[in-house]
């Protein structure tokens, strides 16, 4: 796992190993549909793919060129890392296990999930906040946000020991009554992007509930990425 993951990923509280374990699944060939007027527009969702994750079931929508890191088979939490550049690109920027200058390049993007297992008698914001030093992290806000038929709770939080740190927000929501799902991003202002809330739209809690598809192509590729077929 990359230096600065491994970093944003111990900031936010959780750490864990990530080996692959989610299946991928492509969409149908691209298609078309004839709009008013005999005008021909491209159906958009053949740039998005099914991700199922084969130890908890749930599922998302990713961009189709998204490099996946999954969860590990075991452990009470498990985090699995979502991102938009692949070791390649990570390389040719990088110096010393960290981005040149310490800084991204523009359009960089990354998401880590993590699931944990949580008292089902507290909040989704109070079983998070169990796995959170108190001495180290303030929680700044708390609110209700939908994404599609998707219910979040956002957490706002700030670094206690360096408040000159950007808040950063994490969002909360129920895999299982005894289970929650933590979405983060990195960098953390990524969190507001229109491929994030796609996924945050897309999540499906079981394998018996279908993925949502936007209408709208992912934010374009880094590097030399392609979709798999």
């Amino acid at each position: 796992m990359y230096k600065r993951l491994n970093l944003f990923v111990t900031l936010l509280f959780f750490l864990a190993a990530c080996t692959p374990q989610a299946e991928v699944t492509p969409t149908a060939e691209a298609a078309t549909e004839v709009a008013p007027g005999g005008i021909v527009v491209e159906d958009q969702s053949v740039f998005w793919l099914e991700l199922r994750e084969t130890r908890f079931g749930f599922g998302l929508v990713i961009p189709c060129w998204w490099q996946v890191d999954g969860m590990p088979a075991e452990g009470n939490v498990s985090t699995m890392t979502l991102s938009n550049f692949d070791d390649a690109f990570f390389k040719e920027y990088s110096k010393d296990g960290d981005w040149i200058g310490g800084v991204p390049p523009q359009g960089v993007m990354s998401m880590t999930i993590t699931a944990a297992v949580a008292d089902p008698s507290l909040s989704d914001a109070d079983a998070y906040l169990s796995y959170v030093d108190p001495a180290t992290t303030e929680v700044v806000a708390s609110q209700s946000q939908n994404f599609g038929t998707n219910a979040y709770t956002v957490l706002t939080l700030k670094n206690k020991q360096n408040p000159n740190l950007a808040a950063l927000s994490v969002y909360v929501t129920r895999l299982a009554p005894d289970t929650i799902l933590v979405f983060n991003s990195y960098p953390p202002e990524t969190i507001v992007s229109s491929d994030f809330a796609a996924i945050l739209s897309s999540y499906a809690r079981t394998e018996s509930i279908p993925v949502t598809f936007p209408s709208y192509a992912p934010q374009p590729a880094l590097g030399d990425l392609i979709c798999p077929f």
